[in-house]
């Protein structure tokens, strides 16, 4: 993909599109994603791309649900340190397992240098 789109802005795009089509049971069902999306650049995510990124994540679930996404990707959640603290203990207390993919990346987005944390993270590209 060559162009000045922001990757993140497709990934999400691609992540609501690919939800869509492969969930049995949808949490929701964003039949539009994939309309915003050439052929060209849903093909690129879903076949080149291996980092995802997902700043204010809160309680989102998308790392526990889609298991074929995350066999191929790493995810990376970003968010407030005390909001991933209460969701990894939701998760504990739920009796879910966080998958090695997964990666909480704690920021204070009216602080932190997001980019720098990512990257402590082990983003490896920006």
């Amino acid at each position: 993909m060559n162009n000045e789109v922001s990757i993140t802005a497709l990934m999400s795009s691609f992540g609501r599109a690919f939800h869509a089509e492969n969930e049995d049971h949808p949490v929701f069902a964003d039949h539009l994603a994939k309309e915003l999306m050439t052929a060209e650049e849903y093909a690129a995510v879903l076949t080149g791309t291996k980092q995802y990124v997902m700043l204010g994540a809160d309680l989102d679930t998308f790392a526990l649900r889609e298991k074929e996404f995350l066999s191929k990707h790493r995810v990376f959640e970003v968010d407030h340190p005390l909001t991933q603290k209460d969701k990894i203990e939701r998760i504990t207390r739920a009796g879910w397992t966080i998958p090695d993919n997964l990666t909480f990346v704690p920021a204070d987005f009216t602080k932190d240098n997001v980019a720098e944390r990512l990257i402590d993270g082990g983003l490896t590209h920006l």
